[in-house]
């Protein structure tokens, strides 16, 4: 059994991770392009670091997303999300991100609420023209989006030590 792509956390690291809960942006993971070239859109994001279903993942590269508009409307939104589940098995159990489409309705065919579990930005693309413009959320304006009727938050919240400072504290402070 391979116990080298795993991370176990200590009861005060858990303790931390429940503080700021069980899927969010840790660092990184912030669009850096969006561009429309031959009818394919092309979105890069930076590397970074994620708590996704109580799981610490890292994403050590830059990521290179493209997405085939050739069948979708002219102009539409994009969710640009992270995908993983956590599953107790000694298997490979990889994270992703994937773009997909959100119909003018909110409703998105490829969704599964049990593996895409944070929305990392709403991407808007008008094809004809080559336009695209982005949402995402910081920790003071939190934006959400309706999903096949549920409401979801926007992330990256990318904490930093000052924001997770006072989480530690109340944490060390409840335990004595």
């Amino acid at each position: 059994m391979d116990f080298n792509s795993r991370y176990y956390l200590l009861e005060s690291v858990q303790q931390v991770v429940d503080a700021i809960g069980s899927n969010c942006v840790l660092s990184g993971l912030d669009v850096s392009t969006i561009v429309i070239f031959n009818n394919t859109l092309f979105v890069t994001l930076t590397k970074g670091k994620l708590i996704c279903d109580s799981t610490l993942i890292d994403f050590p590269d830059d990521v290179v997303l493209p997405l085939d508009l050739g069948s979708l409307p002219s102009q539409g939104r994009i969710i640009l999300s992270v995908n993983y589940r956590y599953l107790r098995t000694s298997r490979p159990n990889f994270a992703s991100i994937s773009l997909k489409y959100l119909n003018n309705n909110g409703i998105c065919t490829e969704w599964f609420p049990e593996n895409d579990k944070i929305v990392l930005s709403l991407i808007t693309y008008d094809k004809d023209n080559n336009l695209t413009s982005q949402q995402s959320s910081g920790i003071v304006d939190k934006i959400v989006t309706n999903i096949n009727g549920k409401e979801y938050e926007i992330h990256p919240y990318n904490y930093t030590i000052q924001q997770l400072r006072p989480m530690l504290t109340q944490i060390l402070v409840t335990q004595f």
